[in-house]
């Protein structure tokens, strides 16, 4: 069981304790996990998980909370302005801020890794993972930040004279977004990204 006191987005003096007044958030972290040897060198994790949250307070959420339904779902700004839509949602945003939630995060890692000193080294690691917060009528929708997959690979090898090559590959998931059709019932495009690196190491004085 965890718990620490609200924190205010802005980290100004004299906000930074004004959250206090809303009490302590909670959270019930449950795990279970097991590490298997698979090889010489080589090693498996995997690690189940489950976070009730309870309360949440100055959650941050940036999507709208609440699209017309105007047929086919699409995303806001290519349908006609709803200016009256568009007020409730930005007070239904600031209720949410300030009223107290319950949330809960569950998913599963995994982790295949690979150590040596003097061959390829490296792991492959994927997670997943929902993080959901409880709507005003009691459902559970994806957190505005949640992403449902995220895997990393990471390879890398020794090489003569104190050189060293490696290379890593990220991927994520979108985001959730909302769209005419509902709150958060689209996703984003996902996220990719591979670094090369190049090592050179100098020794000096033996």
């Amino acid at each position: 069981v965890f718990h620490q006191p609200p924190r205010f987005f802005l980290p100004l003096p004299g906000l930074d304790v004004m959250p206090l007044r809303y009490g302590l958030l909670r959270s019930i972290q449950s795990s279970l996990g097991v590490e298997i040897p698979v090889a010489s060198g080589v090693g498996l994790n995997v690690e189940a998980y489950y976070n009730h949250m309870d309360p949440l307070v100055f959650d941050l959420q940036t999507n709208a909370q609440s699209v017309v339904n105007l047929g086919p779902s699409v995303f806001p700004g290519t349908v006609p302005d709803q200016s009256a839509n568009q007020t409730n949602a930005a007070q239904q945003a600031l209720d949410l801020l300030l009223k107290p939630q319950k949330g809960r995060a569950y998913g599963i890692e995994t982790l295949l890794r690979r150590q040596s000193r003097t061959g390829v080294y490296g792991w492959i690691a994927y997670t997943l993972s929902r993080s959901e917060r409880q709507r005003p009528d009691g459902s559970f929708a994806p957190y505005d930040y949640d992403r449902t997959h995220l895997l990393n690979i990471v390879a890398g090898m020794p090489l003569p004279r104190n050189w060293d090559i490696g290379v890593r590959y990220q991927y994520q998931s979108g985001k959730p977004a909302t769209t005419t059709g509902g709150y958060n019932t689209a996703r984003t495009d996902g996220y990719m990204r591979i670094d090369v690196r190049i090592d050179k190491r100098a020794v000096w004085n033996k």
